[in-house]
Parts: C-alpha cells; structure tokens; sequence
C-alpha cells in the first residue's frame, strides 16, 4: 500500500502542527523521526482518519482520508496503535482483541476467534490469552496493542511511539515482532529513538517543526555526516554537537576541531543530528 501526502498542513489555532508535507511512502517500515512536537503523532492521525488535514490531501492507495466514503475504505485496510490505546482493564486479553476484531467487521464468529488466536500467536501471547489486562505488564500491553492492530490483517500499521516506556530487553523483542511484520505491508513508525530506526526500518522520514527535512534509506541518512564526525580532546565552539564518551574523548560532530582529532564512522544518530541543525556545513 502506498501512501501519498500532497501539500497536507494541520494547524491548531496559530500552531502549525504540519507545514506543507509532500512526501510517497511505499511498502516495508518507514520510520517517522523527530522530536517530540514534530508532528508525527498528527501525522499518523490523520492517516487513521481521525484527524482531518486543514489543507492538502492524504492518500492510501487512492482512497482520501477527507473523503466520508473512502475513509471508510482506509479504516478497513489500517491497523493502529496509538501513545495510549486505552486498554480495558476488566477484559482479557483474548475478549478484548476479539472485540476490536468485531469493529473491523469480522463478523463470523469461527473466522474472527481464529483471527483473534493468529494475532495472539503472531505477538507470543497465547499463553495469557484468558489474563485480565490490569494484571499484565507494560510490555505486554504493548503486545496486546499490536494483536489488535493486526487481527484483521491490515495492508496498512501505523505504531505510534511503540517502544516508549519499553525496557532494553522488551524492545529488542518488539523490533523483531515490527520487524516480521513489515514483510508483507507498509508499517509507519513514529519514534524519537534513533536506534528504533536502525533496527528495523528501511526507509526514514525526519520531520521538524512539522517539515520534513529528510526522506530516504537510514543509509543515506548516516552518509550526511560523513567526513564530520571526529575523535577529540576538546570540541570547537562552531560544533553541531559534542559528548564525552566512555573512552574519555569526545564525539564530535562539525567541522573539524583541531589538527589532532581522529575522524570516525558516522552513525544514523549522528546524520540526524546533523539534519536537524540547520548547520550550514557542506
């Protein structure tokens, strides 16, 4: 599934939340980086057609989400998990994942309940199937949000901030879930992680202040800073950036501090720091 933005702006009174997004995202996982207040979240909501656009146009395969009927076409194709799903306590987690399986108009009971067991197997959660969800961790709420975003096989996910409030451990197990299921559809990620994006991600937009200052491979993102990035004693006060790191040198990103420092490979992380500056180098 393809997703088009054409000259699409959201303003909240005198904020611009977005700014003229002109942008084609295809199939596999795109990750939506920025800072928090870059607009990602508005973004993906107008995408899940509950937000509509001040002006321009979003477009899924065709189909407009400021469209009544054709919004009803892109709710059937998309799968969503937003910051906060709002998880009923008292459900378990199978009723509750069957539940939103009956909004997709899954009416059928066997299909649907064999539905519901696919998307619980696909995230490893068979084994709490019959829980409550106030008694499931936080990492495991996570899981639930995805089992009901795919439980109707959606050409289309959109994961916003997924591994937020996550441990190191539970997020390397969500990469390789969104990982798995990038396969076979488009999946927008939102996140203000960099190494989410380069864990899983083959393509990467960078928004700003509701712009998008970068589209692309994470790869060509990196290659931004190449040649700026260095191994010094001490940093220049032109640079774009500077930290100490567990070597005792610091990591510094610009022009070059000093004839004694040693350049180093660019990471993802750096390319976006770089794009985010407005630096004028090169």
């Amino acid at each position: 599934m393809n997703v088009v933005f054409e000259n699409l702006s959201r303003s909240y009174g005198s904020v611009r939340a977005l700014d003229g997004i002109d942008i084609t995202i295809g199939p596999g996982i795109t990750g939506l980086l920025g800072p928090n207040g870059a607009g990602k979240t508005t973004m993906l909501r107008i995408l899940a057609t509950l937000l509509p656009p001040t002006s321009g146009t979003a477009r899924l395969d065709g189909w407009s989400t400021s469209h009544d009927r054709e919004r009803v076409e892109i709710r059937r194709r998309l799968g969503y998990l937003p910051q906060d799903l709002g998880l009923y306590p008292r459900f378990t987690v199978f009723e509750f994942v069957d539940y939103l399986a009956m909004l997709k108009e899954l009416h059928d009971p066997r299909q649907r309940h064999r539905r519901v067991r696919e998307a619980l197997e696909a995230v490893d959660l068979q084994d709490v199937a019959g829980r409550k969800i106030r008694t499931l961790s936080g990492g495991i709420r996570r899981r639930v949000g995805i089992a009901q975003a795919i439980v109707a096989d959606p050409q289309l996910l959109l994961l916003d901030e997924p591994t937020g409030g996550l441990d190191p451990e539970q997020r390397v197990r969500f990469r390789q879930l969104v990982g798995r299921l990038g396969e076979h559809r488009t999946v927008l990620l939102s996140t203000h992680l960099v190494e989410d994006v380069s864990a899983i991600c083959t393509s990467v937009v960078v928004l700003w202040h509701g712009r998008v200052l970068f589209q692309g491979a994470p790869a060509e993102l990196r290659k931004r800073a190449e040649g700026l990035v260095w191994s010094a004693q001490e940093a220049s006060s032109d640079a774009v950036a500077s930290w100490r790191t567990d070597n005792g040198k610091l990591r510094v990103i610009g022009a070059r501090p000093g004839p004694s420092a040693t350049p180093v490979e660019p990471t993802l992380e750096d390319g976006y720091l770089l794009v985010t500056s407005g630096s004028p180098i090169r």
